[in-house]
């Protein structure tokens, strides 16, 4: 029979098949720890599940990376390892008014390596000494389960999220990066940390949308997206949805316009797009078409000035144009012409 941690006896609880992850019952319906029907269920060996509630949020790890950051700079914590990935799972009390929020690494070139993690308000984990392909989920920490805020959360997450969702299409940018950086909160109803998000707003009304001012990032935890400047300069004026901010967001036509609007309020300035070498020239003739016949002029007066000041000999009048050998006109010798005639 499986035993239920007393460190997570306060949590929701779902009924799941037995040695599977799956909840059976439509819904998947909450139970808490001493419902009679959900202690029957696992005492004939079901497996459960452990689900977030308003008062608590279970951080599902699927990297190495975010377990590191959950471990590092959020007090210890109940944690059980998942029995198939073998990847922690962080128990917290946390009044978190968000629903699930699924956590993506955007910048990874791997298909699968997409989703990162989940925040589980909503949704739930499988809870520990329950068995999947006859392994078991086991407490990694028997620590009590850590209380914090939605605040303190959300600032731990969004800065290392938002360096996730934020890429620079190089073939869009075009080396124009630099020139198109700007201060982050030089854009309008746009400060620093955790806000409510100035465009959609929360149902709940609470902070959204953390901005970095020193790295110059953004993620919005309601929309899961994020990104730099230019990208969120392109949310508050509606260029794009807030959902769509990411890699490939700023499509050629959405790129310009941000750009053109950038300009517009001054946060940079308006530059000529770099010409290649070819393009300078061609655009040369094209400009000025009698430049080159002036310029072959003037090259004519200066080389015959050096010549003369240099005492050159003037150039040898031009031979006659070479006749061919069979012709009439050839200037062969008598004697030559009666061997011909003879052989």
């Amino acid at each position: 029979m499986i035993h239920i941690p007393s460190q997570i006896a306060d949590f929701s609880f779902v009924k799941v098949l037995a040695n599977e992850k799956k909840a059976f019952e439509p819904g998947a319906p909450r139970y808490k720890l001493f419902d009679k029907s959900f202690i029957q269920h696992y005492q004939k060996g079901g497996n459960y599940g452990v689900s977030g509630d308003e008062n608590h949020v279970i951080i599902d790890c699927d990297i190495d990376e975010l377990a590191m950051i959950i471990r590092t700079q959020l007090p210890k914590t109940f944690a059980v390892t998942s029995a198939t990935k073998q990847k922690p799972h962080f128990y917290f009390k946390c009044k978190w008014t968000r629903g699930d929020i699924a956590l993506t690494d955007w910048t990874s070139d791997e298909p699968r390596a997409g989703n990162i993690g989940t925040v589980r308000r909503k949704g739930y984990v499988v809870g520990p000494f329950s068995r999947v392909d006859g392994r078991q989920y086991l407490i990694a920490d028997a620590s009590p389960v850590a209380e914090i805020t939605e605040e303190q959360l959300s600032e731990v997450l969004a800065p290392w999220m938002a360096q996730k969702t934020h890429t620079i299409d190089r073939d869009l940018w075009k080396g124009e990066h630099n020139a198109l950086e700007f201060p982050i909160t030089d854009i309008d109803g746009v400060k620093p940390g955790l806000q409510v998000h100035p465009i959609h707003g929360s149902k709940s009304n609470s902070k959204n949308l953390n901005v970095d001012a020193k790295k110059g990032l953004w993620y919005c935890f309601a929309c899961c997206s994020g990104g730099d400047a230019l990208q969120l300069l392109a949310v508050t004026n509606r260029i794009i949805c807030c959902w769509e901010a990411g890699p490939g967001a700023l499509t050629r036509e959405k790129f310009k316009r941000t750009k053109q609007r950038a300009i517009e309020l001054g946060l940079v300035e308006k530059t000529e797009p770099k010409r290649s070498v070819s393009n300078r020239i061609l655009h040369h003739f094209q400009a000025s078409p009698t430049s080159t016949k002036a310029g072959e002029s003037e090259s004519s007066d200066r080389s015959e000035s050096r010549m003369g000041s240099r005492n050159v000999s003037p150039a040898l009048p031009e031979s006659p144009p070479y006749a061919p050998y069979n012709s009439p006109k050839s200037p062969i010798s008598p004697s030559l012409q009666s061997r011909r005639e003879d052989g």
